[in-house]
């Protein structure tokens, strides 16, 4: 079994694509679910142009299997037109403000000291 972990700054889109048919994704978030906290784009939005491959390792075609909130996710364009495009300084604002709060970690994200 390979482990692999990937981390995903506060702000930053991110998706993800199983090319094995055992694949286990599993996440952590800083806080618990806000609504309106999260926004989604549709990850097939020719702007954003993300060539997702077709198949899997395997050689088997690959089904994109996705929650009706992501197959109905609007384009890039239109969540900019929207207004409601994350800002950078605003998720670091809020990253300090939970490190406040919870100092597990140091300004390095280096385990806090007790």
């Amino acid at each position: 079994v390979e482990q692999r972990a990937v981390y995903i700054p506060e702000g930053v889109a991110h998706g993800f694509l199983a090319l094995e048919p055992q694949s286990t994704v599993m996440y952590f978030c800083s806080e618990g679910w806000r609504p309106g906290a999260e926004h989604v784009i549709d990850a097939f939005d020719p702007k954003i142009a993300i060539d997702w491959p077709q198949m899997a390792l395997d050689g088997t075609a690959i089904e994109h299997v996705m929650s009706d909130r992501d197959r109905d996710a609007p384009s890039l364009l239109d969540v900019a037109a929207a207004g409601r495009l994350p800002q950078w300084d605003a998720c670091r604002s809020h990253v300090e403000r939970l490190r406040e709060a919870t100092p597990l970690v140091d300004a390095q994200w280096r385990p806090a000291e007790a």
